[in-house]
């Protein structure tokens, strides 16, 4: 994603993130410990703009997709092992703490990222 976009987009997280804080501030019906929970989430919101570092590293996808045999021909084959890839994938990465950050991208690149979270805005600019 160009760099005007990117912070374009950052700008727009930014601009939502304040707008909610001084929603916080206004309501009534919010008492303290709840409006400093609220706020304590917002400032928790991980931006994800662009494509992630590891979809632009070859090295990267080979490592994390090792293992994982398609063949060009064989299309219930190559859904079999994806499930069973993923489903390996998703078991390894039990009981392992998340790092919202740096965090490496499962097998289907975690289905698109369509996966939304309660704490997760994604914002898709088009260019």
């Amino acid at each position: 994603m160009p760099i005007i976009l990117t912070q374009a987009a950052l700008e727009m997280v930014a601009d939502i993130r304040a707008e909610f804080n001084k929603i916080l501030d206004e309501v009534d019906w919010m008492d303290g410990r709840t409006r400093s929970r609220a706020r304590a989430k917002a400032e928790g919101i991980v931006e994800h703009i662009g494509y992630p570092p590891e979809l632009l590293s070859p090295s990267k996808l080979t490592d994390l997709y090792a293992g994982l045999e398609l063949n060009a021909t064989h299309y219930l084959g190559n859904a079999l092992n994806m499930t069973v890839f993923g489903t390996n994938y998703a078991f390894s990465k039990l009981r392992e703490r998340v790092n919202k950050v740096t965090g490496v991208l499962g097998p289907g690149l975690k289905k698109a990222l369509l996966r939304f979270r309660l704490t997760e805005t994604l914002l898709h600019v088009a260019h």
